[in-house]
């Protein structure tokens, strides 16, 4: 049965009657008795989609035709009863009548949270109801749950040993319309020490249990792990020793047998000295039916890396990389891959700007059988060159695969000229990127000449915004029997704010055109209008802004310590902030209208490219973000691997998130599924300054790359747009 009008009863009753109330009493929510004390904020958006193929029937852009609605809302609410006792929630869901936005019509909760902390108790402790992040460590637990939570903290052992006892259980459904608290369900414990002398301590177990589909056995099984962190000086320097040791026994997907067992190790060293050195060293071995379901490791895998970086006077960061990884490592026939790697990240040789980036690499692949045997060479050159009020973006590509055991050679050259300049078109102010790609593949069936063109805006004015984004690319195989194809792209969005009421038109149009074959094309048109509200509570409540600290305050305090994205805080000094990071070696900054961007390794345990954006109005920092590339777009396993070792990352530095929403799964089409919004991945800590929010955000010219936002707006939680749409 079909839902139309539901969404616009919806739409009416929250977008129009409770914004009427509120606007006829602005002090309706304060004066309310019932929730004086606490802070509530939210917001609920009506979305209308309509969805347009044309060209070969048999090849569609869009699954789904027609018209779409949903209605969306999130509410969040806190209370801080005293300095010792505080309340929070949070509840997200949707109305909803559109094929795209969930395969469930109706009203659908997807996040519902209640989160108690409470500290004057005779044992402190910490509490959340419903969804929750589930972290242990990397190789026992790391998925969002839908359950419950609880944390103590008792007072035992010296007076400077801390201690934290973790009790979990949830499952992973997505929503609360099919909630089975029995399919695929997780029970874990976790008990973490601190003490100055031992450093860290943990010992977690999680149990799991899922009931078998039709695409999925039944599972069941235990995992445990002993693991710990310490940090000392040896002699000048300064060392962080890492390690787990873990056992898994049960069922696995791969084995036909059930109640199978093996463990898991994982070792890491890594130093820095008041040298520019820096180094770490990484082992891990997994063994073939090492598979909790919970974990993000790979099976009968053994790894060993290298890593060494060394900062040079002038600005230069160079970093090399050794890693070995070999596969069914426990098997006759195992596959081992060895790359050697470098990179070159600074001031180029010449050039005033900074920005530079060069990134090479050998990898060779082989089984002891020979019948898998090749070697990747690649080498990646990116320059940023200014030129008055234009920046000119200059990225080469080199890269050749040799498959020895097929006797083929398969080469790649590619080309990329990008731009970016200040705009003003009449009261409007922003910037414009045109670019040109060339690509020319060499090999056994991949001959091809690729070119295309792009164009992007973005211009603001007061309350209103539009970015517009165009690329075209022609694709010419030298296969005969092969077509040569032309494909558009475009992308056109337009804001209008005011107050609490936003308004949003998007428009996309997707065309791909071969020679001699039917073309296909696809367009969407989307309408959006958003109400938020944000109650603060009463002054003479406890309750209290996230924000306690102004930012001159907070960098006063931080102003010795090492630069991370914690520390850029939102509305800082630009200038102080930009000292702190020459002061600490981040030399050859890449300047843009409103932006000042650095390439530097700032997470330095990640491999991938990392560019650290301060985005500013000449005075002070509205916002800072850490942007963090993807290696190979459109291998989803390496994407899931990537982006779960960021996350990992970044709860080691900030602990569980204080809000997150997840939805959908990594597939071969999750480029496509992050521009529609089935798959999103959203996660926020608080901070002295504001909000930390990690992700995948929706850009408007499809690209894919993570993003680690510093602001103080706190944003929806499943808001998807929020990408730094200027820095290409």
């Amino acid at each position: 049965m079909k839902l139309r009008f539901v969404p616009i009863i919806i739409f009416i009753g929250l977008c129009f009657i409770f914004p009427a109330i509120v606007y006829a009493n602005p002090k309706f929510l304060d004066e309310s008795e019932i929730l004086k004390n606490w802070s509530i904020s939210g917001s609920n958006t009506l979305r209308m989609e309509n969805y347009e193929n044309g060209g070969n029937p048999d090849t569609h852009t869009y699954l789904h035709r027609g018209t779409q609605f949903f209605d969306e809302f999130d509410l969040h609410f806190a209370r801080v009863k005293s300095p010792e006792e505080k309340w929070s929630g949070q509840v997200l869901g949707l109305v909803n009548d559109s094929a795209y936005r969930s395969t469930v019509e109706g009203l659908v909760f997807e996040h519902v949270s209640v989160n108690v902390e409470k500290t004057d108790g005779l044992v402190p402790l910490r509490m959340t109801l419903g969804d929750h992040f589930g972290f242990f460590s990397y190789r026992t637990l790391q998925r969002s749950l839908k359950g419950g939570q609880i944390e103590f903290q008792p007072k035992i052992g010296g007076e400077n040993q801390h201690h934290s006892i973790v009790l979990l259980t949830g499952n992973t459904d997505t929503d609360y319309t099919n909630f089975h608290p029995s399919d695929d369900q997780y029970t874990g414990f976790s008990w973490l020490m601190e003490d100055p002398v031992l450093g860290s301590v943990s010992v977690n177990q999680v149990h799991n249990q899922r009931l078998s589909t039709i695409a999925l056995r039944s599972l069941n099984q235990d995992v445990v792990s002993v693991a710990s962190e310490k940090e000392f000086t040896l002699g000048s320097q300064f060392i962080t020793l890492e390690s787990e040791l873990a056992y898994f026994q049960g069922d696995t997907t791969t084995n036909p047998e059930q109640n199978q067992s093996s463990p898991g190790y994982y070792m890491q060293m890594s130093g820095k000295s008041a040298s520019p050195l820096t180094y770490r060293f990484r082992f891990e071995q997994y063994g073939e039916n090492y598979q909790p379901n919970g974990a993000q490791t790979t099976a009968d895998r053994q790894s060993l890396e290298a890593h060494f970086g060394w900062k040079f006077p002038s600005g230069i960061n160079l970093q090399t990389r050794y890693q070995s990884f070999v596969d069914s490592w426990q098997q006759h026939n195992y596959t081992q891959t060895n790359t050697y790697g470098f990179k070159l990240l600074g001031v180029a040789p010449g050039f005033a700007s900074g920005g530079a980036a060069i990134d090479g690499f050998i990898s060779d692949k082989a089984n002891q059988d020979k019948t898998t045997n090749s070697q990747t060479r690649s080498i990646n050159f990116n320059l940023p060159i200014p030129a008055g009020e234009w920046l000119l973006l200059s990225g080469t590509l080199l890269q050749a695969l040799q498959d020895k055991a097929a006797g083929t050679t398969a080469t790649t050259y590619q080309q990329t000229i990008g731009t970016s300049r200040p705009l003003t078109l009449g009261v409007f102010e922003g910037s414009m990127t045109p670019g040109i790609i060339y690509r020319m593949l060499n090999g056994a069936s991949t001959d091809a000449q690729e070119y295309g063109l792009s164009f992007g805006l973005g211009l603001r004015h007061d309350r209103q915004g539009i970015n517009f984004n165009y690329e075209f690319l022609q694709q010419n195989p030298r296969e005969p029997a092969n077509h040569n194809v032309l494909s558009n792209n475009l992308g056109l969005q337009y804001t209008y704010e005011v107050g609490s009421h936003l308004l949003s038109l998007e428009a996309d149009y997707r065309e791909r055109a071969p020679d001699n074959v039917a073309h296909n094309d696809g367009t969407r048109f989307s309408f959006s209008y958003t109400y938020s509200f944000d109650k603060m509570p009463l002054p003479n409540s406890f309750g209290t802004s996230i924000i306690q600290q102004s930012a001159a305050e907070l960098l006063k305090e931080f102003i010795d310590d090492p630069v991370a994205l914690d520390n850029l805080f939102p509305n800082s000094d630009l200038d102080q902030q930009a000292k702190r990071l020459k002061h600490d070696g981040f030399l050859g900054s890449t300047l843009q209208k409103g932006l000042l961007s650095y390439e530097t390794p700032l997470l330095t345990s990640i491999d991938q490219r990392q560019r650290l954006v301060l985005v500013h109005n000449g005075k002070v920092i509205k916002e800072s973000v850490l942007i963090i590339e993807f290696d190979d777009i459109g291998n989803a396993d390496s994407a899931v691997q990537t982006f779960e070792r960021v996350r990992q990352e970044l709860l080691k530095l900030y602990g569980q998130p204080f809000r997150s929403f997840e939805k959908g799964v990594f597939t071969a089409n999750y480029v496509s599924d992050i521009y529609t919004e089935k798959l999103i991945r959203v996660m926020e800590w608080q901070t002295k300054g504001g909000i930390i929010r990690f992700g995948i955000p929706r850009r408007l010219d499809r690209k894919v790359r993570m993003e680690i936002l510093h602001s103080r707006e706190i944003l929806p939680l499943k808001k998807t747009n929020w990408s730094v749409e200027e820095v290409q």
